[in-house]
């Protein structure tokens, strides 16, 4: 173990890490797990007041109900109803299976992603039975803990976002009638809609419409890439969207300053930090209303919502772009976004939480944690 900065890193190492399991592990979509008796080590060594685990679908989700320490679940998303949207439409399974790839064969590429996902899904459902305290941030992982869970309790908790987005100028309105410059921030993901990206650029070009796209997260050499420019964009190198890679959190500022509009074109999201980062930045927003982004995006009023897969209804904000009030859309939004990701704020709350959880755990009854504690 290490400690730095009044924290205490203990590393924790896979049991299987050979070059055999690693094959079988390409080729099935399973998981290197990490050791469990290393964690238990640790945390017999640390002897917490309280576990947070960061995502119900992560191999350290193993520790929920099975230790005396109460645990508190994080939730980022949700992998069942992720799965659920997975393939954009006019894809399915078929397609990202190309045996003549030496990817494929070696168990790498969209096929295993597709693998590893399903099998972490399946992990989740068993794992959100034993949850009993849980955090989230919108109406839909609250329906969700709802539905999946045993009755967990459920916890409001935003969260705190990158410095850069805090220390951030506004946004200031500088559309000059020309075209629409647009940013987007996604990861390579089937289902972050990098193929609404393609399709709503290739209907504004051919429409005349003019604009410039910026995707942030996603380069050229992405397997998903090629797939999405065959099925969606032949004519891919006319569309006038960039695909940047990653950025630094103050490139993504400087980019969000430089555009007229953000679009996130996800089919299905909890609470994206992307678009709560656009807000804080004060750069008018379009997203899908998928997942929990109605609880980010109020349309009309800090934004504007558009359905899944809505090429047209995006190409048609970014054709009428002047006649929105983009500058009241923009203020708004980064009012509620401050408040909401008020960093004070949130430790307080988080820490009201800890002390609910701690003060009200029973003793499980598997005494993997060591019973002196207690």
């Amino acid at each position: 173990k290490e400690e730095k900065e009044g924290c205490t890193y203990y590393p924790i190492y896979h049991n299987n890490n050979t070059v055999v399991n690693k094959l079988k592990q390409r080729l099935t979509g399973s998981e290197l797990k990490a050791d469990k008796s290393q964690i238990m080590r640790a945390i017999e060594d640390f002897w917490p007041d309280i576990v947070h685990v960061f995502g119900v679908e992560m191999p350290y989700s193993y520790l929920i109900g099975k230790i005396a320490v109460p645990c508190i679940v994080h939730l980022q998303g949700f992998l069942n109803p992720c799965k659920n949207a997975y393939f954009p439409v006019g894809l399915d399974v078929r397609n990202i299976v190309n045996p003549r790839q030496v990817k494929a064969l070696l168990g790498l590429g969209n096929m295993h992603v597709y693998r590893v996902f399903c099998n972490r899904a399946n992990e989740e459902v068993e794992n959100l039975k034993a949850c009993r305290y849980v955090m989230g941030r919108t109406a839909w992982d609250r329906q969700i803990v709802d539905l999946m869970t045993e009755g967990a309790t459920y916890f409001q908790v935003n969260e705190v976002l990158r410095p850069a987005f805090y220390e951030a100028s506004p946004w200031c309105y500088r559309y000059d009638g020309r075209e629409v410059r647009i940013v987007s921030t996604i990861s390579a993901a089937m289902y972050k809609g990098l193929d609404l990206v393609f399709k709503t650029a290739s209907l504004m070009r051919r429409l005349g419409i003019r604009y410039r796209w910026k995707v942030v997260g996603i380069d050229e050499g992405a397997d998903i890439v090629p797939l999405f420019k065959k099925q969606y964009a032949p004519d891919a190198a006319n569309l006038n969207v960039s695909l940047e890679g990653r950025k630094k959190a103050s490139e993504i500022v400087g980019l969000m300053q430089e555009a007229d509009l953000y679009v996130h074109p996800s089919y299905i999201e909890n609470s994206p930090n992307s678009i709560c980062e656009a807000q804080m930045v004060g750069v008018p927003v379009v997203a899908c209303n998928v997942g929990g982004v109605d609880s980010l995006v109020e349309d009309g009023k800090t934004g504007l919502l558009v359905p899944s897969n809505a090429p047209f209804e995006i190409a048609y904000i970014v054709k009428h772009y002047a006649d929105f009030d983009m500058p009241a859309l923009s203020a708004k939004a980064r009012e509620v976004a401050l408040c909401r990701h008020d960093r004070e704020r949130i430790v307080s709350s988080l820490m009201e939480k800890y002390a609910f959880c701690i003060n009200t755990q029973e003793i499980c009854s598997q005494k993997e944690y060591p019973p002196e504690r207690y």
